[in-house]
């Protein structure tokens, strides 16, 4: 095949990204709405608390049987033979059967010992709310052998550089969780949030299974395959890094219980506002380059391969850094427009606001370290990435006891802990990253301080515009498109005058997309 054929790596991720980007945009709208039904149905109540605390449970369930393998081990190895389509399905088939019977042999323990279970995660939470968590738990196993599935379909259709799908599976599990808190909330309370995972989950295998209709699936149950023993080889190390994300989340849960019962849903609805950036941006770039870097593995591939991680980080940069400030600039505004409303108060809403204050220095962070992850795991290095985790946690602990002579027992403080240990994350990753594929003299630190003078330019810009336009007298949807549209604006301009890479490349392509326009109406 020609060059002039083969899209440039730049180019192929931008494509991937699009289209990733378009589901996201509507899983992460749909999510939106889904915390504003749990806000206007629950507010900040016990009810939540008691939700969000049963959730935990089949989702680090499914982090550990599964999560971390999609993109450490599942993509890689699919990617390699997703051009051999019988050897494709056998091995999606192999994994599928292995990973059903793990799943089935751990329903009926994980439903026994959900009462202990539940102490240790949510032992703040008096004994009428740990009862009500625990029938949450017990429902919600039921969801977990789909989300499995589901997980599996994501690998393989993403190895097959099939994205849709995938992108829209956060989007109809959050259609069953909207649907059962408005039909059935009113007659069974908050367990109908539980019924709703189960909803949610079957939806996600129903929506992609649409991808993989074509595939000749199998009941293979092999332990003895290379590819299966090769998954679980990169996947060995990613379960000691799980294991501690694990154990940051219970520690996490259990600071949250033990502070109160409206902490679990404070940080619940400040957590689902700074996803939506993080989803849209860093999500999914990541996503949309992970199969491109599993096929550049070898060393002759490795300087396209540090130029393709380097295009996705420069595009991260130059968008995450301005969206954290725009997020801070509207955050008590966003908060009451989309959570305001019959059981959410203002009080409320000043509480979500002043939790994601201390989330957003995080954001940033968060946004590189996903893409540096990402990499490691396509270069087959898994088990450094992911010791990582452990250090991250020991930074989180510190954080949250200094955290509490200064912000008290609050979900404040737990969110700054969550900042400093995204920070402290990525910076040990880019540690790791420099040793494993030099990263040097590819402009990465000229777009990071840009991104950020270019930031703090608009930032005092607009803190100066709202202190001359009294915009707090409009109404909350209109002060969040007035300061998003004058901060992405002044951005743009202050980019552009810095000449930041990506504002550039975007700048061009419009440039020359115009200029085609203009030239084909000439013509005529």
């Amino acid at each position: 095949m020609s060059a002039s054929a083969s899209p440039s790596p730049g180019r192929a991720v931008a494509i991937a990204a699009i289209l990733i980007a378009v589901g996201n945009i509507t899983s992460r709208l749909i999510g939106v709405i889904r915390e504003a039904v749990f806000a206007a149905t629950f507010g900040r109540g016990p009810e939540l608390a008691a939700f969000t605390a049963a959730a935990t449970i089949p989702t680090l369930l499914y982090d550990l049987l599964l999560s971390g393998a999609l993109s450490a081990a599942l993509v890689p190895v699919f990617s390699r033979v997703a051009n051999q389509p019988k050897q494709f399905a056998r091995t999606v088939s192999q994994v599928m059967s292995l990973m059903v019977l793990i799943v089935g042999g751990l329903l009926v323990p994980i439903m026994i010992a959900a009462p202990w279970v539940v102490a240790v995660i949510a032992g703040g939470f008096d004994q009428d709310l740990q009862s009500v968590t625990v029938t949450m738990v017990r429902w919600m196993v039921f969801a977990v052998p789909c989300m499995v599935i589901a997980g599996i379909m994501t690998a393989a259709l993403q190895a097959q550089q099939q994205f849709l799908f995938p992108a829209f599976v956060t989007s109809v599990f959050n259609i069953g969780l909207i649907l059962a808190a408005v039909i059935f909330s009113p007659s069974i309370g908050p367990v109908a949030l539980a019924l709703g995972m189960v909803v949610g989950a079957v939806l996600q295998v129903v929506l992609q299974y649409q991808g993989l209709r074509t595939m000749q699936w199998q009941w293979l149950p092999d332990w003895h395959s290379p590819e299966v023993r090769e998954i679980g080889r990169l996947y060995a190390p990613v379960a000691l890094g799980m294991m501690f994300s694990a154990i940051g989340t219970v520690i996490d849960r259990r600071y949250a219980s033990d502070f109160g019962e409206d902490v679990l849903p404070t940080m619940r609805y400040a957590t689902t506002l700074i996803q939506f950036p993080l989803g849209l941006i860093a999500a999914a770039v990541s996503t949309a380059i992970l199969p491109t870097l599993s096929r550049l593995t070898s060393k002759s591939s490795l300087d396209e391969f540090r130029q393709t991680v380097a295009h996705a980080l420069h595009v991260v940069m130059a968008l995450i850094v301005p969206a954290s400030v725009i997020l801070w600039l509207v955050r008590v505004p966003l908060t009451a427009f989309i959570l305001e409303r019959q059981a959410f108060s203002a009080e409320d809403t000043q509480a979500v606001a002043n939790t994601l204050a201390y989330y957003i220095p995080g954001m940033p962070a968060a946004a590189i370290d996903q893409v540096l992850l990402f990499a490691c795991y396509a270069r087959g290095r898994t088990l450094a990435p992911n010791i990582v985790q452990g250090g991250a946690i020991i930074a989180y602990v510190l954080a949250v006891m200094v955290g509490i002579p200064w912000l008290g027992e609050r979900a404040e403080t737990l969110a700054w802990a969550n900042s400093v240990q995204w920070i402290a994350h990525m910076l040990i990753m880019v540690v790791i990253c420099q040793r494993m594929f030099d990263l040097r003299g590819l402009g990465l630190i000229q777009t990071l301080v840009l991104s950020v003078i270019a930031a703090a330019v608009t930032w005092a810009m607009l803190l100066a515009f709202q202190a001359i336009v009294p915009i707090d007298v409009l109404p909350t949807f209109v002060q969040v498109i007035v300061v998003s549209l004058c901060a992405g604006i002044t951005y743009i301009v202050v980019s552009w005058r810095l000449e930041i890479a990506p504002v550039m490349h975007a700048y061009r392509l419009i440039f020359e997309k115009i200029a085609q326009r203009i030239a084909q109406r000439n013509a005529h």
